[in-house]
């Protein structure tokens, strides 16, 4: 049990069963993600068999109820326990995430680009993340980069000794991208998709006494954009793209950053009002009707409703991309063309390679 995890080890002491949910087993490496079971050669290369292992359920089936005398100590009914969703699982589905092309990108310590599909892929050369979705029939692939709105918080505290706000208005008055800034390499602790190399660093690069703190801010946040295209390409070359993409997560609070990500991405994406609490959205669906999950259109509808009820507003809001961002061209691929790497931050050697040059 230990090397399973915490939630099933909650599990067993709230109802007293040994059961998984898939997609938080995807993330054991013991699992055959695409068959939706345990892989028993896996499992062998660490003196382990199927007996050792919880048994695989998906997301919403019941396995259990609460413990009677946990439920007599708590003042509670002996209540159903599903068996619930690893973390970004759970997230996509707390924003409405079940259907094949449906995407978020979750803004958060860590950045993640999540994309459902109706069938296994995987593109282990570039550290995409093939996982089963927390609902049946469903998986996802996901990128990871391991520093994204940590970035914007290092450097407001460790460098600027300020906090996050405080920087971010050096910025959200702005009309326009900041043409004098430096480059930003955000790998401040090593890199994952689409580098898998735990040794990358961060850097400003180009940078000049011109350089103002205005200037090392916006490099920041564009660093992490620029990173987070990364991993959006490595999904999309994977065979799997997303028709749609929504902003979840601490660092979209910032206006300027979400529109900056559209302009990076080149794309349209949806920022759900409040989705820095998807936590809610997803424990309403949980809790909903058999014939509310039948679709999750209904439980967004349900959730959606309840939100604008309580004098909120619309909760999703159309994000485009700004015609002024510079250059026309997809400013992305041109930094890709003289960065055929990526990256510069290679094995912490603080070796760099040519940068485009703004114009």
């Amino acid at each position: 049990m230990e090397a399973i995890g915490a939630k099933v080890r909650h599990l067993v002491r709230l109802c007293g069963t040994f059961f998984s949910d898939m997609s938080d087993a995807s993330g054991t490496m013991w699992m055959n993600t695409r068959e939706r079971c345990w892989d028993e050669s896996l499992l062998a290369a660490c003196g382990l068999t199927k007996k050792h292992m919880p048994e695989l359920v998906e997301g919403p089936q019941v396995t259990g109820t609460l413990l009677p005398e946990l439920a007599q100590k708590w003042g509670m009914d002996e209540i159903p326990i599903v068996a619930g969703a690893g973390d970004n699982a759970a997230g996509a589905i707390g924003v409405g995430l079940t259907e094949p092309g449906q995407g978020m990108i979750s803004l958060g310590t860590s950045g993640v680009y999540f994309v459902v599909a109706d069938q296994f892929s995987s593109f282990p050369e570039k550290a995409v993340h093939s996982f089963c979705h927390a609902l049946p029939d469903r998986w996802h692939l996901m990128s990871v980069m391991l520093s994204a709105a940590s970035c914007l918080d290092w450097f407001a505290k460790s460098v600027l000794g300020k906090d996050v706000p405080a920087v971010l208005s050096l910025l959200e008055n702005e009309d326009g991208p900041s043409e004098n800034a430096p480059f930003f390499l955000p790998y401040l602790s090593g890199e994952r998709t689409p580098h898998n190399d735990p040794n990358a660093s961060g850097a400003f690069i180009g940078l000049t006494h011109q350089h103002s703190t205005k200037d090392m801010a916006y490099a920041v946040l564009e660093g992490v954009c620029f990173a987070m295209a990364d991993g959006v390409d490595a999904v999309h070359a994977s065979g799997t793209s997303a028709n749609d993409i929504c902003l979840i997560g601490g660092g979209t609070k910032s206006a300027y950053w979400r529109q900056l990500i559209a302009d990076v991405l080149q794309r349209p994406v949806t920022y759900r009002q409040g989705g820095d609490v998807g936590t809610q959205y997803r424990s309403a669906i949980y809790t909903f009707s058999d014939e509310d999950l039948a679709t999750a259109q209904s439980a967004k509808d349900v959730y959606e409703a309840a939100y604008m009820a309580k004098g909120n507003g619309k909760i999703t809001t159309e994000i485009k991309p700004a015609p002024t961002y510079f250059p026309a061209e997809d400013y992305h691929q041109q930094y890709l063309a003289k960065n055929p790497q990526g990256y510069c931050g290679i094995g912490g050697t603080g070796v760099v390679c040519p940068l485009p040059i703004r114009t």
